[in-house]
């Protein structure tokens, strides 16, 4: 398919705004274009530079069109076939391509879902070990005080406390 110098500008300025929205990131620093770099090699083990980035976003001034098989590489990133078939459906429609999903957005949250499921499994253990103790609230204090002293006195060692054997001692700490 032939296009025009415009039709490519159009659609190349499309794919950027598709690429920033799927690693949901502007490219505007070094930090931004090494990370899209690591983003397209995680995702499909190519590897596409950062200055090549960089150029493509005009943060470094150079009038070359990237090489096909990088525009293909950036294609596929945003979930086309290749960079002809990105081109073909710009020109027939503004859908997004089906592949990409809300699944893709929360992979670029690596560190945010495994931290908030790590906080919810928290919260869940603190409210089975907060259930799982029977309040003493209804209990006067020197009624809680007695009851954690005929508690501990199990665990405690008086003076005079004969052991008829080493076992009886061990037992005394849990130890069978």
């Amino acid at each position: 398919m032939m296009q025009s110098e415009a039709q490519i500008e159009q659609a190349l300025t499309s794919l950027r705004e598709l690429i920033e929205t799927t690693v949901d990131r502007k490219m505007k620093t070094p930090r931004d274009f090494d990370f899209l770099s690591e983003q397209i090699f995680d995702k499909l083990h190519e590897t596409v530079s950062p200055t090549t980035l960089k150029r493509l976003w005009g943060y470094i001034q150079d009038q070359s069109m990237p090489r096909k098989a990088t525009l293909d590489v950036l294609a596929q990133f945003v979930g086309y076939n290749d960079w002809d078939t990105f081109c073909s459906s710009q020109f027939i429609s503004h859908e997004e391509p089906a592949s990409f999903t809300i699944w893709q957005r929360l992979m670029n949250w690596k560190i945010h879902v495994p931290v908030a499921v790590i906080i919810i499994l928290l919260i869940g253990v603190g409210i089975f070990l907060y259930a799982s103790h029977p309040a003493d609230d209804d209990k006067s204090p020197a009624e809680a005080d007695r009851a954690s002293k005929e508690f501990m006195s199990d665990y405690i060692l008086k003076r005079g406390t004969h052991f008829d054997r080493p076992q009886d001692y061990l037992e005394l700490f849990g130890i069978s």
